[in-house]
């Protein structure tokens, strides 16, 4: 290992995750930038996620009694000692040069604090084959300052398992808000932004894992957290000379489309009575099918409440490539 490495600690929270954990850690330890602390926050498993994981003298298992996500997460930066620190979840993957590339960019960049990086979609238990997902991504004309900043309160188009940031940058920032247990990495790179620089590398250095178990999969409490988040934002005011009121309609626009989404998830609940309050309250967004979708609603119509389940359900399964195809 060159001397003139500097540490990069990688938090990983599991919780029973032992079909996986192996496959995270090892891509961790397979980085062609050698000084690790891995750190893995074993969330109260009752598998033998902290046995798979040890093994390695880079490796540190702490394990905790279950709290959450975002708990894990936080033990993970309270002890973390390295220069950067970098978050990856228990079942993803990194390729192999990933903290190098980022780490470069980091330093190319003076004041720079997070480093994003653009990524793979995969399912199961092998990584073939790769897709990626064109809308969830950040274009070229976007990936620099204001427009950078303006795009990731649009939506949020980043993975956890992308991120590396400076110590510095944790440090000004602290810890991970644990109201939610979905979306509080959103918030956390959020805060970040308003006070540094960020750099977007589209090299797609993280194979993410689609399954079941997938906490991100409940979209409503997902939803439910980044409003919480978002008015968290607008409650406290501008924060940082980065962050200031241009920023609000924004940020409005993006609550708009969160109560459409929920309404449209609560719609396939059959709940109708929230799906129409939320989709009143998103008036002005996608108008043409939020009226349709309001009309199921006050109809309590099952038949075009499927209808429209499986359309959404085939626009989301047609976004996705397949690699080899592109």
């Amino acid at each position: 290992m060159p001397p003139s490495e500097e540490k990069v600690s990688v938090v990983i929270p599991a919780y029973n995750a032992s079909a996986f954990i192996q496959d995270a850690v090892s891509s961790v330890l397979s980085q062609t930038h050698a000084d690790l602390e891995v750190l893995v926050i074993d969330d109260g498993s009752t598998d033998d996620t902290a046995t798979r994981a040890a093994g390695d003298p880079c490796v540190r298992v702490i394990r905790t009694s279950q709290q959450g996500n975002y708990y894990a997460r936080n033990r993970g930066l309270n002890e973390a000692r390295g220069d950067y620190v970098a978050f990856l979840d228990a079942d993803d993957l990194w390729t192999e040069d990933k903290l190098r590339l980022q780490i470069a960019a980091l330093k190319a960049r003076p004041g720079a604090g997070i480093c994003f990086t653009d990524h793979f979609l995969f399912r199961g238990r092998r990584p073939k084959p790769l897709y990626v997902d064109p809308t969830n991504t950040c274009p070229e004309p976007e990936r620099e300052g204001r427009r950078f900043l303006e795009r990731l309160f649009r939506t949020n188009f980043t993975i956890t398992s992308s991120v590396l940031m400076t110590r510095e940058a944790v440090d000004a920032v602290g810890l991970f808000d644990t109201a939610f247990q979905n979306a509080m990495d959103y918030d956390y790179w959020l805060r970040t932004v308003c006070r540094f620089e960020a750099v977007y590398l589209p090299d797609r250095c993280v194979l993410k894992r689609e399954h079941e178990e997938n906490i991100s999969r409940n979209k409503v409490n997902t939803h439910l957290a980044v409003q919480y988040l978002l008015c968290k934002l607008l409650a406290e005011g501008p924060l940082t000379p980065r962050y200031d009121r241009s920023l609000e309609p924004v940020i409005a626009a993006h609550l708009r489309r969160l109560d459409y989404d929920l309404g449209l998830e609560y719609l396939v609940r059959e709940d109708y009575a929230e799906a129409l309050n939320r989709l009143t309250a998103a008036a002005g967004h996608k108008d043409s099918f939020r009226r349709i979708a309001l009309l199921a609603a006050r109809l309590r119509s099952g038949r075009l409440v499927r209808a429209i389940r499986d359309y959404r359900q085939g626009r989301r399964m047609t976004r996705f490539r397949r690699f080899e195809e592109i």
